[in-house]
C-alpha cells in the first residue's frame, strides 16, 4: 500500500514490480460477480513467521486517532480510536527520494479493520496514516516513535480473534473493465486471481496522481474475497494515470495467513466516472 499511503509516491519500481502476468480466463465465460454472503466473516487466525521473513520493532504513539503502538518481531498492539488492538506488520516499501520506510500494519477490532502505515526515516517515526474499513476515508496522524529492521531470531506466532464486520461500501467513482477484472464505482466487481472468480469490493480510494512527475495514479484499496474457500485477502488496484489499458494488484496481503501473496498486471480499461469518490484522499504513503 504506498500509496501504499504517500505524502509522497511509492517508487516507480515497486509499482511495476507485479509477480506475473494476467491470469487464464475463458473468454466466452462471463465475469460475474460471486454472490456475497450477508457480513465479512473472518475466522479467527493462528500462523507462524518464520525466521527467513524479515521483521520490525516499532514503538510509540499518535497524536488523533492512532494512539500507542508497539510491536516486536513485527507483532504486537495498537490502539485504534481509545481501544488497544492486534496488529501485525504485513508489508514495508521505501521511498527513497526521501529516505522513508513505510511499514504497513493490519490491526482488527470486533466491528472493522485497519490498515496503518507508519513513517520511518533514521530510526525514528514522526508520521501515521489510517484507513478505517468503515467509512474509508483515509487520514494523517502526527506521531512519535522510534522503528528498526530486525532478524527474527525464532518463529514469532501470530494469533488473531474472529471476527463479523459490516462489508465496507463500496463508492470509488472508477470502472474498471476486462477480461479478468471487473470493478464498478459504486457496486461490488469481480477479478480472477489465484485461480478463481472473486468478489472485489473498493473500500478506499487513495488520489496519488502528483506522487510522481508522470501523472501518478489512483490506489483503490479492495477486499476480495473467494466463494469457494470463504478466503478473504486485502490488496491494491492501481490504476495509472499514463496508462488507461492497464491495472496492477499489488500489496496482496491473505487475511488466512497474514503474509503478502502474489501480485497480478491485468489487461482492462479505467475510467473515473465523474462521480466523486467519498474517500478521494491525499496518499498515505
Amino acid at each position: 500500500m504506498t500509496g501504499p499511503g504517500f505524502r509522497s509516491a511509492l517508487l516507480a519500481a515497486l509499482l511495476f514490480s507485479a509477480c506475473g502476468g494476467e491470469p487464464s480466463v475463458n473468454a466466452d465465460m462471463p465475469l460475474a460477480v460471486p454472490a456475497m454472503p450477508p457480513s465479512l466473516v473472518l475466522p479467527p487466525v493462528e500462523t507462524s513467521l518464520s525466521q527467513v521473513e524479515g521483521s520490525a520493532n516499532l514503538q510509540g504513539s499518535g497524536s488523533a486517532l492512532v494512539g500507542a503502538f508497539r510491536l516486536q518481531d513485527s507483532v504486537g498492539t495498537i490502539e485504534i480510536g481509545g481501544r488497544p488492538l492486534p496488529a501485525v506488520v504485513v508489508a514495508e516499501s521505501f521511498f527513497t527520494t526521501e529516505a522513508i520506510l513505510l511499514h504497513q500494519i493490519y490491526a482488527l477490532s470486533d466491528d472493522a479493520f485497519f490498515m496503518v502505515w507508519t513513517y520511518c526515516s533514521g530510526g525514528a517515526i514522526d508520521t501515521a496514516y489510517l484507513l478505517d474499513s468503515r467509512d474509508g476515508i483515509g487520514r494523517f496522524d502526527s506521531a512519535n516513535g522510534t522503528c528498526n529492521d530486525v532478524r527474527r531470531t525464532s518463529a514469532t506466532t501470530v494469533r488473531f480473534p474472529g471476527a463479523d464486520l459490516p462489508w465496507p461500501r463500496v463508492h470509488t467513482g472508477f470502472e474498471v473493465k476486462g477480461k479478468s477484472v471487473q470493478l464498478h464505482a459504486a457496486a461490488p466487481g469481480a477479478v480472477l486471481y489465484s485461480g478463481a472468480v472473486q468478489a472485489a469490493i473498493p473500500y478506499a480510494v487513495i488520489d496519488c496522481t502528483q506522487c510522481d512527475a508522470r501523472g501518478g495514479w489512483y490506489e483503490l484499496h479492495s477486499i476480495l474475497w473467494d466463494p469457494g474457500s470463504g478466503g478473504v485477502t486485502l490488496g491494491i488496484f492501481y490504476l495509472e494515470s499514463r496508462n488507461h489499458s492497464r491495472v496492477l494488484l499489488e500489496y496482496v496481503i491473505n487475511l488466512g495467513s497474514l503474509k503478502q501473496v502474489n501480485s497480478a498486471t491485468y489487461a482492462a480499461e479505467w475510467s473515473f466516472t465523474g462521480t466523486a469518490p467519498v474517500a478521494l484522499a491525499g496518499p498515505p504513503f
